[in-house]
């Protein structure tokens, strides 16, 4: 059984240019059972990536009914702060570039029914790619605060070493609101 005591699934989604890590698979089955996808993701060639991933967790969940959850790392970040958003879930989102992205992506941000949902974004102090001020401007203009948890690190920049991935997830778990 897993540490949440219950079964779930996991869509992981990295970033842009990225794979999904291996290591990083093996820590979220390690904490959150077998049911994790890492899709490999061409968000250059894919202008549909959200609907497909949408269409993907809304499959999943309605074949197996179980808590489902998102982890999402800068542009895979922004997938899945929409997809929490959309589908009412619950998301961990490192350095997610959610004022921005440098390909174009058809994000419908139209929600017709609000769901609850909640996001634990884990946000490097020191990344120059997202920067820290682009998402709190982001989060303070456009969500409110009950809907997210900030963990800022002051020595974490854009990569997500696999230290810091472990001790979020636990985190996450730890304050998991569902």
């Amino acid at each position: 059984m897993t540490p949440l005591s219950k079964p779930c699934q996991v869509l992981y989604i990295h970033g842009l240019d990225a794979n999904p890590s291996a290591e990083k698979v093996e820590i979220l089955k390690q904490y959150f059972g077998e049911q994790v996808f890492a899709p490999q993701l061409a968000y250059r060639q894919n202008l549909n990536t959200f609907q497909d991933l949408k269409s993907f967790l809304e499959e999943k969940m309605k074949n197996n009914p179980v808590p489902t959850f998102i982890v999402g790392s800068s542009a895979g970040g922004l997938m899945g702060y929409w997809l929490a958003k959309h589908l009412g879930l619950s998301a961990l989102l490192f350095n997610p570039a959610l004022a921005y992205l440098s390909v174009f992506q058809t994000i419908d941000k139209e929600i017709k029914q609000i769901l609850p949902f909640w996001v634990y974004l884990v946000i490097g102090e020191q990344d120059e790619v997202i920067t820290p001020d682009s998402t709190y401007d982001f989060l303070q203009n456009n969500e409110n605060p009950a809907y997210y948890t900030i963990k800022k690190i002051e020595n974490l920049g854009h990569r997500i070493d696999i230290e810091t991935f472990e001790k979020s997830v636990k985190n996450f778990i730890s304050n998991l609101k569902y």
